[in-house]
């Protein structure tokens, strides 16, 4: 059965708030299908350090679908642990493996998802609107999209899709986060857009800063009548792979934002959530658009 939440939560300012997001999260995990794996050194965010204002907690789960056996993946989350580091607080770092060497080290195909730049302590004082979602082959999470901030801080990891049918593949899975920063622990790069391959399709092409769309041009907007007023994201691996479920791009006004809206993908309708058209990340300007004009659109059942 699907997980769904959209909750209130305070940005990872202090130990308390912090603890609060990695209990959603791993709550989401849980009760959506994946598995917290045995990896020696995580930590329960119900036994939260409360002195440290540093990354260091982490959780792994694996995902819960019938693939998993043939197509293992592995997600890591690290968490903020709270408290004051210069003023601000920082977001949970997200990364996608293979494999495990059980001591908490992803291994095999290995790939940093996202990372959003610290959000300042000034932002702390409202609690803001946060979305999870899960199922046993799909994970996504936005996280702070007002009613005071916008920082939009989105998530998506999912299956490859068949092209015709939208069904689970074991190619690999569809990545999608949004960043402002290009740099992940150790160096690497962190993508906004990947498709990371299973173990028996090496990943060839590491990740893009940006998320490439399919625009159909010749469409309407409601809003405007000018060009398309939804795109659809497009994981690459040296070519383009089938578009995944988990996000949408809308253009300007042409939805209400929190509102929920049935749109069909792969030939059936689905639920989605328009988010916020106050927040826009500039990585998901497209052809045609202004970076303030492509705004998230999140799969909500």
């Amino acid at each position: 059965m699907p997980y769904t939440l959209k909750t209130l939560l305070q940005v990872p300012y202090g130990a308390t708030a912090a603890a609060a997001v990695a209990a959603a999260i791993k709550t989401a995990f849980t009760t959506g299908g994946w598995t917290q794996t045995s990896d020696t050194g995580q930590v329960d965010p119900a036994s939260w350090p409360t002195s440290v204002a540093a990354y260091g907690a982490y959780m792994i789960f694996h995902l819960g679908d019938s693939l998993q056996s043939t197509a293992p993946f592995f997600v890591k989350v690290n968490c903020w642990l709270g408290g004051d580091a210069d003023g601000v607080a920082g977001m949970p770092l997200f990364s996608v493996g293979t494999s495990t060497d059980g001591a908490g080290n992803l291994t095999g195909n290995v790939t940093y998802i996202l990372s959003n730049s610290n959000v300042a302590s000034s932002e702390i004082s409202v609690p803001q609107t946060c979305y999870f979602v899960c199922d046993t082959d799909r994970f996504a999470m936005v996280l702070y999209t007002g009613p005071t901030y916008y920082a939009e801080y989105a998530i998506g990891i999912e299956r490859t899709k068949n092209a015709s049918t939208g069904a689970d593949t074991a190619d690999g899975l569809l990545l999608l986060g949004n960043s402002n920063t290009a740099v992940a622990p150790g160096g690497g790069a962190f993508a906004t857009s990947q498709m990371l391959g299973a173990s028996s399709l090496p990943s060839d092409q590491g990740p893009l800063l940006y998320w490439p769309a399919a625009v159909n041009l010749a469409a309407p907007t409601m809003a405007t009548s000018s060009s398309l007023g939804v795109a659809l994201p497009v994981c690459f691996n040296v070519r383009p792979y089938p578009t995944g479920y988990n996000f949408l791009l809308y253009q300007g006004s042409d939805f209400a934002a929190y509102t929920a809206y049935a749109l069909t993908v792969y030939g059936s309708s689905h639920n989605y959530i328009a988010l916020s058209g106050n927040a826009h990340d500039p990585t998901l300007a497209l052809y045609g658009w202004a970076a303030t004009q492509a705004h998230l659109l999140l799969r909500f059942e």
